[in-house]
């Protein structure tokens, strides 16, 4: 049988024991070994969140499975491939729409069966369960951020800005600060948002 490998890590499971890209795939590989499977691809999302449907490699797994270009999709745990259940099942039943079958290397079950997919479906709980938890918890440390003024963005700071990370806080770019002050000073002046980038552009400004 010709499957694919899909791997899948956050920026904050990065340091956890067992989550890591590597670990995934030497697991996957060896599994499809013993199970005589040919691997097409290994698509892996680096750094994203399971929560998010906007992931290249998802994106490229689930249009080659359009083509059919393999039979079944391998991942090392269910919360790899989404941890929002909604979507979790709306993926599965999009890859069953192309005949291709889904599957978990450390979690048995069997979508084909009745008690198979109530388990898949706890399953699926229980990773939005703990993405959940894991918000409940970040958010305290977030709101707490905002109240020191450290810089709560994502990994890249906005144009006209750096990111201290000792300090964590955002500190105006020099170079970059004109240009910023130029953009402000077109959008007071009712310039259309279309106009500054055609500007901008003509400008060499990115």
């Amino acid at each position: 049988m010709k499957i694919a490998i899909y791997i899948r890590v956050s920026t904050e499971e990065q340091a956890k024991e067992g989550y890591s890209l590597t670990t995934q795939r030497e697991h996957l590989e060896n599994y499809a070994k013993r199970e005589g499977h040919d691997i097409f691809r290994v698509y892996s999302d680096d750094g994203i969140s399971g929560y998010s449907e906007r992931r290249p490699a998802l994106q490229a797994l689930l249009q080659d499975a359009k083509l059919r270009r393999f039979d079944l999709v391998i991942v090392y745990k269910i919360d790899r491939f989404s941890r929002n259940l909604k979507d979790l099942l709306n993926l599965v039943d999009e890859l069953s729409n192309s005949s291709v079958g889904f599957k978990s290397a450390t979690e048995p079950f069997d979508t084909t069966t009745s008690a198979g997919k109530l388990m898949f479906q706890q399953l699926g709980s229980f990773a939005e369960f703990e993405r959940n938890r894991l918000a409940e918890r970040v958010m305290p440390g977030m709101i707490k951020g905002v109240q020191l003024g450290n810089w709560q963005g994502a990994r890249y700071s906005p144009f006209g800005y750096n990111y201290n990370k000792a300090a964590k806080v955002l500190e105006i770019n020099s170079e970059q600060a004109p240009i910023v002050k130029m953009i402000f000073e077109m959008a007071i002046a009712d310039k259309p948002v279309r106009y500054i980038h055609e500007y901008l552009t003509k400008k060499g400004y990115r």
